[in-house]
Formats: C-alpha cells, sequence, structure tokens
C-alpha cells in the first residue's frame, strides 16, 4: 500500500479515497471499511486524473493537489473525479479546510 495522502491510497492498481461523507456512495463505486473508516474506490476507467496518477509511475502523489489547497476542476460532467478530490481536499466536516470549485457547460451534465 502507498499512501498519496491522509486521504489517498494507492494499493497495487486500485486507488482509493477515504470517504468524506460516511461511505454514500456517488456513482455507485466499491466501497470497503477498514479500521473503523470507508474508503472508496477511485476507478480510472472514469476519471482521466485517477488514471493519471495509477500511471504515473515512481511518484503518484505528484499529481495530486495539496490536501487543503483550493481547486478549480474545469470539466466537473457528472461529478466521479470531483468527489473524490473533495475527499482528499476538504475532508470530513472539511477538516482539511479545503475548497473545491468545479463548473461544466454541458447542459446535459447540469440537467442531470
Amino acid at each position: 500500500m502507498n499512501e498519496l495522502s491522509p486521504a489517498v491510497r494507492l494499493e497495487g492498481s486500485t486507488l482509493w479515497t477515504l470517504s468524506a461523507d460516511g461511505g454514500r456512495k456517488v456513482y455507485g463505486e466499491t466501497v470497503r471499511r477498514s479500521r473503523g473508516s470507508i474508503w472508496r474506490r477511485w476507478d480510472p476507467f472514469r476519471s482521466k486524473l485517477a488514471a493519471g496518477i495509477i500511471r504515473s509511475g515512481e511518484d503518484p502523489g505528484l499529481l495530486l493537489p495539496a490536501c487543503g489547497s483550493t481547486v478549480a476542476y474545469l470539466g466537473a460532467g457528472h461529478g466521479t473525479t470531483v468527489s473524490h478530490l473533495h475527499d482528499h481536499l476538504c475532508g470530513a466536516d472539511n477538516e482539511h479546510g479545503g475548497r473545491l470549485i468545479s463548473v461544466d457547460i454541458s447542459p446535459r451534465c447540469l440537467r442531470d
């Protein structure tokens, strides 16, 4: 297991984020419990950022912004990547003090 941040783990080729929302599934992802915490599987087939982190080689954490930072995420789509970034940047009850601003211009995404 490779801990990329307090809320992101890479286990082999599987990426997990510590759920900031008590284990509520956002898009039907796999969840698991570990020592009283709930971890959500970050699907690289639904998130280009997750795929990049997994494929980045020597230091996958380089693609993650620092915990607690402010991030503008453009092209948020249906919120798959945004939900995992929130786990990392903000944490439960915004314990990390992060901010995530996400936008998308797609009428279909906004409608859904």
